[in-house]
C-alpha cells in the first residue's frame, strides 16, 4: 500500500520535526518540510501530494491561509490548519472555508492521526 504523501508547512523547527516524527509513525511519507507560504506553493505543484499540514502564521509576505487557498484551488490538496487559536477564532478572524480541516497546538498524536485518516478516506471517496 502506497503511504499518504504530507507536505509540512511550519516556521518553526521544534513543531515541524515533532509533526514529522508523528506523521512517520502513524505510516505516512513526509514529502518535505518548508517554512513559507511561498515554497509551499512550489513544493505542492512539483509532484502530487495526499495532504498539507499548514501553520497559520509564517514568516514572509504570505500566510497560512493565502497559501492553503492557493494550493487547495490550483491543486486540490486538502489542508489542515495547525494552530495555537481555536477553530472559532481562525473562522471568525480569517472566514475559513469547510473544505479546511483544524488541528491545535501543541498537536496532539492522536488528533492528528485521526484527522489524516479522515482527510484520505474522504479523498478515496470511502
Amino acid at each position: 500500500m502506497k503511504k499518504p504523501r504530507v507536505l509540512i508547512v511550519e516556521d518553526e523547527v521544534i513543531s515541524a520535526r515533532a509533526a514529522e516524527y508523528m506523521l512517520t509513525a502513524s505510516g505516512c511519507e513526509v514529502a518535505c518540510i518548508v517554512k513559507t507560504g511561498e515554497e509551499a506553493l512550489l513544493a505542492a505543484g512539483r509532484e502530487p501530494l495526499d495532504l498539507v499540514l499548514m501553520d497559520i502564521r509564517l514568516k514572509g509576505p504570505m500566510n497560512g491561509i493565502e497559501a492553503a487557498s492557493l494550493i487547495y484551488e490550483r491543486f486540490h490538496t486538502p489542508v489542515a490548519f495547525v494552530s495555537a487559536y481555536s477553530a472559532e477564532e481562525l473562522i471568525e478572524q480569517h472566514g475559513i472555508p469547510d473544505a479546511f480541516y483544524y488541528i491545535a497546538k501543541p498537536i496532539d498524536e492522536r488528533e492528528l492521526s485521526a484527522v489524516v485518516e479522515k482527510i484520505l478516506r474522504l479523498k478515496d471517496g470511502a
